[in-house]
């Protein structure tokens, strides 16, 4: 990215912290809240990194989101599995004595796990939105990483809930970069500011509703 950047004292630490537990296992977790600055972050330890970089997002919003900052991303499942084939139980909907059947759900079914096209040694992998991706598909990203001997960055926030199915993939209560710091740029946010009102259990003082905020 080749970006210059101004960083706070904070992300200063998270920044360095991340770059060495990268250096040292080739895998690191960097968290924050929203507002914190985990893009600006991110974008430092990029702009250190000195080889291939490929990002991805557990969702298509959240990789249309990433792409947005930084100008290509794709899902997890896209990247690290092969094809898709979408599967669905016998049309059907009556048994064969007349009786009403439970509807039925399609399912999309993966292919084999593979390395992301492109990934070696040199490429760090950044995962964006670690809160959403559980232990089974973290192992499996960590699995095809290590077939090509590609590093991993999890990026995501402590805050959220763990996934719908089993628990964090990533250490996220144990970070190796922590931001705690909601920055003016965000708190000016009405959104944003509402988020660390409530996290910080203060929400019957919060006022600043704005056009995006409504109670």
């Amino acid at each position: 990215m080749m970006t210059a950047l101004t960083l706070s004292p904070d992300q200063e630490t998270a920044l360095a912290a991340v770059l060495a537990k990268l250096e040292a296992t080739g895998e690191a977790v960097l968290c924050g809240a929203a507002g914190t600055g985990k893009t600006t972050v991110m974008s430092a330890v990029i702009d250190a990194w000195s080889g291939g970089v490929q990002f991805f997002a557990p969702t298509g919003k959240a990789a249309s989101r990433l792409k947005e900052s930084v100008g290509e991303a794709d899902t997890i499942h896209a990247a690290f599995f092969g094809s898709v084939v979408e599967e669905s139980d016998d049309d059907d909907d009556d048994d064969d004595d007349g009786a009403q059947k439970a509807p039925k759900r399609e399912k999309l079914v993966f292919g084999a796990p593979h390395p992301p096209e492109g990934a070696g040694r040199s490429t760090l992998l950044v995962i964006d939105e670690a809160s959403m991706v559980n232990d089974e598909l973290a192992a499996t990203v960590r699995e095809q990483a290590e077939l090509v001997g590609s590093s991993i960055l999890w990026v995501g926030d402590h805050h959220q809930l763990p996934p719908v199915t089993g628990s964090w993939g990533a250490d996220l209560q144990n970070p190796d970069g922590e931001l705690t710091t909601v920055h003016r740029q965000a708190q000016d946010a009405p959104a944003l500011a509402l988020a660390t009102a409530i996290r910080e259990d203060r929400i019957e003082t919060f006022g600043t509703w704005g056009g995006d905020c409504t109670i």
